[in-house]
């Protein structure tokens, strides 16, 4: 038996159904998988943007009502939609209405199409690193006792109110995601746990290792214990004899568009023995905590069988 290790769902919330997305996140919560994540985009991300897509707010709410053990969060939310003042209040709310379980994954902001599409301003990648930074420190302010002031280049919060508290103490799990040595920066300062993102051309253990290392040594530049940062990364799990896997695995690359490679680089796929053997390599890597992507008609009944042929060599 491996050692444990967190094990999570990430649902993109396009081109599913509200029941196929429900029942998937009770089936995570029952089979005792760690977390259920959802992005945060308002358009698709693959396909045609004419395609159904949830909002990712709302949609994490409602989802987390029907959990009762799942972390839950978002991979992650994009700085740029919403102001950090009353993101403080939305997080806040739903740390209370799920008693404590949410983590706050939060990044600048990137997607072009529907920054553009919807009328929301997209400044440049250094203003987004510096609006995140004053972000993350407005969050935490209105995340601790007593009235709250903060004047920076971006936002500006005079003498606001913090209560209620979160449930979560000093505040909920704050997430960064992302690759950047920007974003890295951010992550040893303020953030309590770091994930990688797959991004289009996929991530390999290699990869992983070369950030962590990276990450690590920002973390001794300030003085802090890197290991106080949990560190995650998102794969999509297709399991199944050799046959079956090769088709299924086309399938994925017809709908997505990838190559040989980037599938490669963004896929588990195997029998159980293979994937337990590729996931041991992620957390020999680094690799804290691993969410499972999964897509309406390409995977989504792996959740069941990886919960009762892979997920108990993760556990103690």
């Amino acid at each position: 038996m491996t050692k444990p290790m967190k094990i999570g769902i990430f649902t993109g919330p396009q081109n599913v159904a509200w029941s196929d997305l429900r029942t998937a996140w009770e089936t995570a919560d029952h089979a005792g998988f760690d977390s259920g994540f959802v992005w945060d985009h308002l358009m698709p991300l693959h396909g045609s943007l004419d395609n159904d897509h949830f909002e990712g707010w709302t949609v994490l709410a409602s989802l987390a009502m029907l959990t009762k053990n799942l972390e839950v969060g978002h991979l992650v939310l994009a700085n740029t939609f919403r102001h950090p003042a009353v993101l403080s209040k939305m997080a806040t709310t739903l740390d209370h209405a799920t008693g404590g379980r949410l983590v706050l994954g939060i990044g600048t902001g990137y997607y072009p199409a529907e920054h553009n599409g919807y009328g929301l301003p997209l400044p440049s990648k250094k203003e987004r690193s510096e609006m995140l930074s004053e972000s993350l420190e407005i969050l935490r302010g209105l995340w601790s006792p007593g009235r709250f002031t903060f004047h920076g280049a971006y936002y500006t919060i005079e003498d606001a109110p913090a209560e209620p508290l979160p449930v979560q103490s000093p505040h909920p799990p704050i997430l960064l995601g992302g690759a950047g040595q920007r974003l890295l920066r951010n992550t040893a300062r303020y953030a309590d746990r770091w994930d990688l993102p797959d991004g289009a051309a996929g991530v390999t253990p290699d990869h992983f290792r070369m950030k962590r290392e990276l990450l690590e040594s920002m973390c001794d530049e300030i003085g802090r214990d890197a290991s106080e940062i949990e560190k995650s990364t998102s794969l999509i799990p297709i399991i199944g004899d050799e046959q079956e896997v090769k088709r299924r695995v086309a399938g994925v690359q017809e709908f997505i568009g990838w190559d040989d490679e980037q599938t490669r680089r963004h896929v588990l796929a195997g029998t159980p023995e293979q994937v337990i053997e590729q996931i041991t390599a992620w957390q020999d890597a680094g690799v804290d905590h691993l969410l499972l992507s999964l897509w309406p008609t390409l995977n989504y009944g792996d959740l069941e069988v990886f919960a009762e042929t892979v997920l108990p060599a993760f556990r103690a």
